[in-house]
C-alpha cells in the first residue's frame, strides 16, 4: 500500500443560502511509472466526515505513482433541493 497525506485550507462561505457539509476530494494518477504496456489512470472519490475535517490519509493501490487532486466543498441543498459545488483548489500530494 502506498499511504499519502493531502491537506487543505478550511473555506469560508459567505452565502447565507448555502452552507459547507463536507468536502470532496477527487484524486487521479498523473504518470506511468510501470512500463510502457501498462496504463494507469485511476480516478477516487473520497469525503470528509463534516466541513470541519480539512485533511485526509488517501490509500493507493499502487506504489511510486503521483496524483492530482481537487478538492470542493460539498454545499447544502437550498430552498429548491438543489445542491451546489465550489472548486476549491488543485494540489499534488505525490507518493511517500
Amino acid at each position: 500500500m502506498n499511504i499519502f497525506y493531502i491537506s487543505w485550507s478550511p473555506v469560508v462561505y459567505t452565502d447565507k443560502i448555502y452552507s459547507i457539509q463536507q468536502y470532496q476530494v477527487t484524486c487521479i494518477t498523473t504518470n506511468n511509472t510501470f512500463n510502457d504496456s501498462v496504463a494507469v489512470n485511476l480516478v477516487s472519490y473520497y469525503n470528509t466526515a463534516n466541513s470541519s475535517t480539512t485533511s485526509l490519509t488517501i490509500e493507493s493501490l499502487y506504489s511510486q505513482v503521483e496524483y492530482s487532486c481537487t478538492v470542493k466543498a460539498l454545499l447544502s441543498e437550498n430552498e429548491f433541493g438543489e445542491s451546489s459545488r465550489e472548486v476549491v483548489f488543485w494540489t499534488n500530494p505525490g507518493g511517500k
